[in-house]
């Protein structure tokens, strides 16, 4: 099967989607959202030599965002996975999670695995949620290059407070913490909690 290449350029960003109808007809996917719709273009070279156009809410696609497993293109975007079958050029299936931000989709043995800001989910491989799995707090870290990391046997994700999270199919089966990564001590985001209390009061 000949290797298939993605180019992923980000073209604009619609603050006002009514006003763009020009840029929106030809795209395969516009997310209803009333504001902040960012335009992507992916363009396929190789066994299918194409281009299609996603405008999502508030995602600019990247290369953990989009996946090709056989003749299927898998895209991540903000809650929603699209599934478009290249062989047909269609969107088949288009999958919601209630959740925050999905960040990236992977391929794992027969499945797929989702990194989130809330959660990480596994899919069988006819998407099919196995498992959703959370952790104390959202899985992104400043301290490192990546969040995610993959192996043969399972996948690792750090969260904001350096613990390193260990999956598998079967879901998650070991934590360590790692100080190097740690950002609690220099944390500047909201502390969402105490602004509550100050509201309530």
């Amino acid at each position: 099967m000949d290797r298939i290449k993605i180019d992923i350029k980000i073209s604009d960003t619609l603050s006002d989607p009514p006003l763009y109808e020009e840029t929106l007809k030809d795209a395969l996917f516009v997310e209803d959202a009333p504001y902040c719709l960012c335009v992507s273009e992916i363009t396929l070279n190789g066994k299918y030599n194409r281009k299609y156009k996603i405008v999502a809410f508030c995602v600019g696609l990247n290369t953990d965002r989009v996946l090709i497993d056989k003749d299927l293109l898998i895209i991540c975007l903000w809650s929603d996975l699209l599934i478009i079958d290249l062989k047909l050029d269609k969107l088949i299936k288009i999958i919601h999670f209630d959740c925050w931000e999905l960040f990236g989709i992977y391929k794992f043995k027969t499945g797929y695995f989702i990194h989130g800001e809330d959660a990480t989910r596994y899919l069988n491989g006819d998407f099919e949620q196995v498992w959703e799995g959370g952790c104390g707090d959202t899985f992104v870290n400043s301290k490192a290059d990546r969040e995610v990391d993959i192996f043969d046997d399972c996948w690792t994700i750090l969260d904001w407070y350096g613990y390193k999270h260990y999956y598998n199919e079967k879901g998650e089966y070991k934590t360590e913490y790692c100080s190097q990564y740690d950002t609690s001590k220099d944390d500047q985001r909201c502390n969402f909690d105490m602004l509550r209390k100050l509201t309530q009061e």
